[in-house]
């Protein structure tokens, strides 16, 4: 029977979602496995620079993987030429990769996955898989969408996430070291890769985010940081990035600055740490690469200080 009365819930808020015509999942890796599944994806070549989560996704479900490269400006080294039911993984490093980019490595491989995790704002390209994370971008405890066709699957079970808010309403009230083992605690539910629907919190909030206002404050944090540190920096910033995930500063003694920022309170995650292979360009990146926030969360201010500290 259906309840009536008691206690108020959360309010529904409005629904106005950046995307409405997606799949909506409970994170990026289901999304992934999702995309195997209906495409019959027999072997992925993925990037070394990658969170092995992803990998996993491949190991639990018995499907075959392999490597590639990067160069400096983050394009594979790659000219394999895939089956039938072989697919590219094609990561969008900090939203470095438009469209025009994508379209010619669909152009020249067919069959590709997009991995826009660090590009939420990006519309996919026509017709392409594409992959989206929301934890990246806002404070929901879950959360992906994936471009695809996928009216032949049927998924009825929904994410419960009600015992899993404590670091993202704690963090509003409190400061975020005081929860981040509940803040890993929840990536490691969600790493179990099991295909579920987005939870109906996230869905709610989802609706209600001021995208534009997000949008404008991050590209404006963005091109601080670029116009402070551009001089500095070892990699080329590529123009026109839609909403950045974060400001990407390649340097020397990245080890040595992340540890002097984490010390003033900036705290500066490292990167899918997995990646192993010394004299390597992407493990230089996991040691020497800093992703400096520049989310809607902070000020030019704020961007200025940073700045200041690495100076």
């Amino acid at each position: 029977m259906k309840e009536i009365g008691g206690y108020l819930e959360l309010e529904k808020l409005i629904n106005n979602e950046y995307y409405t015509n997606m799949l909506r999942l409970n994170c990026a890796n289901s999304a992934l496995l999702l995309a195997i599944k209906k495409h019959n994806i027999q072997k992925i070549y993925f990037p070394y620079y990658l969170c092995k989560s992803v990998f996993n996704v491949c190991e639990k479900n018995d499907i075959d993987y392999d490597f590639y490269n990067i160069d400096e400006n983050f394009i594979p080294k790659f000219d394999i030429e895939l089956g039938e039911n072989e697919y590219l993984y094609l990561v969008n490093y900090y939203g470095f990769f438009g469209n025009d980019v994508i379209a010619e490595y669909k152009k020249k491989f067919k069959n590709i996955i997009v991995d826009n995790v660090q590009a939420f704002f990006q519309k996919p390209f026509e017709d392409t898989i594409t992959v989206y994370s929301c934890r990246k971008f806002f404070g929901v405890p879950d959360g992906a969408y994936l471009n695809m066709n996928c009216d032949n699957f049927n998924i009825e079970e929904y994410e419960s996430v009600n015992s899993r808010l404590k670091h993202i309403v704690g963090r509003q009230e409190f400061s975020a070291s005081e929860f981040y083992s509940d803040y890993i605690e929840n990536e490691k539910k969600l790493g179990q890769i099991v295909i579920r629907k987005m939870s109906k919190f996230t869905k709610n909030i989802l609706g209600a985010i001021p995208y534009d206002e997000i949008i404008e404050a991050r590209e404006n944090n963005f091109d601080e940081y670029s116009i402070l540190l551009s001089s500095r920096n070892r990699i080329k910033i590529v123009e026109g990035i839609i909403a950045p995930f974060c400001y990407p500063l390649y340097v020397e003694n990245g080890a040595e600055l992340r540890k002097k920022l984490i010390e003033n309170k900036v705290y500066i995650p490292t990167l899918w740490p997995n990646v192993e292979k010394e004299q390597t360009f992407e493990f230089d990146l996991k040691n020497n690469l800093i992703q400096l926030p520049c989310d809607q969360r902070y000020t030019l201010d704020d961007v200025r200080y940073i700045c200041n500290l690495i100076k």
